[in-house]
């Protein structure tokens, strides 16, 4: 209780070593920029919570930080970005995130599909609900976290390589807890 009082907003990692210090670091230069970041680790490093950071000393900290997890994607694609009937359409959640930062938790569990989706957002900055051809508008920052083999994936045609290229642009690693 003392140290919450003592540091309310406390949002960057804690630590003395020079790992932690450099993670510091990464987060406060990446957070000036809107490119997509793809954070790896292994599981437990707090890559929540280092996108968390990105977004909070971003400029757009007053926007939404939406959260997708990679494996629940397709059973949540109409929630996620709505859907166009004959009756009408629902908006989706997504739309809401706009000027804010997506984060994509658990990348490589990311179906084709979803996979298909975060392309056309990262390449066009749009997404087409289902039902529909239009494209919808969206500005966001995308963050990816991933407890790694992408890169296997993508030789094996499991990951597309030009979306990983694409995120691969500002990757950030975060140490594990035994380092």
């Amino acid at each position: 209780r003392h140290l919450k009082q003592k540091l309310p907003d406390q949002i960057l990692p804690v630590g003395k070593s020079k790992l932690i210090a450099e993670l510091r670091d990464s987060i406060k230069r990446l957070a000036k920029y809107s490119m997509p970041i793809l954070v790896k680790g292994e599981p437990g490093t707090g890559k929540h919570r280092v996108a968390e950071a990105i977004h909070k000393l971003s400029d757009r900290k007053e926007n939404t930080f939406f959260q997708i997890h990679g494996a629940d994607f397709d059973d949540q694609e109409t929630l996620i970005l709505g859907q166009e009937t004959e009756t009408g359409t629902s908006p989706g959640e997504l739309i809401h995130a706009t000027g804010g930062t997506l984060m994509i938790s658990d990348l490589e569990q990311l179906s084709t599909k979803g996979q298909n989706f975060l392309a056309q957002l990262m390449f066009d900055g749009a997404f087409i609900r289902p039902g529909s051809n239009k494209k919808i508008a969206v500005d966001m920052r995308i963050i990816a976290l991933t407890k790694g083999g992408l890169e296997d994936m993508a030789k094996n045609n499991q990951f597309r390589e030009d979306l990983l290229q694409r995120l691969n642009v500002m990757p950030l690693d975060v140490p594990s807890l035994r380092q």
